[in-house]
């Protein structure tokens, strides 16, 4: 593991995250930069959303399961500042994606694509993803915390059982593509193990 400071800021870099990067790097070539670049955005979605609200990051970890962000408080001022920097990212990849529609640009036709799947990928409502947290939030702020609990055991319930679906979809489908099972058994380790 790497580790620096920037400005306060811990910086962290797991040998982990770097084989992934490696290994993106050596299947994809174009496709993998436009990847990585769409989630470069992502994450200054966030950033740029925490310090708008006016809090501060503690630490950036880069490892294998992605990039974590953490405040200086691990955790936002009100509700509605909360929602804003978990929607950020994916917003943010939205965003781009929309601008280079509108400049209705042939050569980021890939790059739209990848922005567009980033986005609506991290809104499902997995623990690990934005979307998770976003429903998470809402529901400990409109019900009790023991109800709160059984919903998001149920939630989670249903999420392994959409994964297990999907891999059987993946499948029987013949689809050749192995980036979809592989986010398939990450979306259901995580789902196993996020708390």
């Amino acid at each position: 593991m790497f580790l620096f400071k920037i400005k306060n800021i811990r910086i962290s870099v797991d040998v982990g995250f770097l084989t992934v990067l490696a290994a993106i790097s050596l299947t994809g070539g174009r496709l993998s930069g436009y990847s990585f670049a769409a989630c470069i955005i992502h994450e200054l979605g966030h950033l740029m959303q925490i310090y708008i609200s006016g809090d501060n990051v503690k630490s950036v970890a880069f490892n294998v399961s992605g990039i974590k962000i953490v405040r200086n408080e691990n955790r936002l001022n009100s509700f509605y500042s909360d929602m804003a920097v978990l929607l950020s990212g994916p917003m943010a990849n939205i965003a781009i994606a929309l601008f280079l529609l509108i400049l209705n640009q042939g050569c980021f036709t890939s790059f739209i694509a990848v922005n567009i799947v980033l986005g609506i990928f991290n809104l499902l409502p997995f623990g690990s993803l934005d979307g998770g947290s976003v429903l998470k939030l809402l529901v400990y702020n409109c019900f009790s915390p023991d109800r709160s609990r059984s919903i998001l055991c149920f939630l989670r319930f249903f999420n392994l059982c959409l994964c297990v679906l999907a891999a059987c979809l993946w499948w029987f489908s013949g689809i050749g593509n192995i980036s979809i099972p592989i986010m398939i058994v990450y979306l259901f380790i995580t789902e196993l193990t996020f708390r």
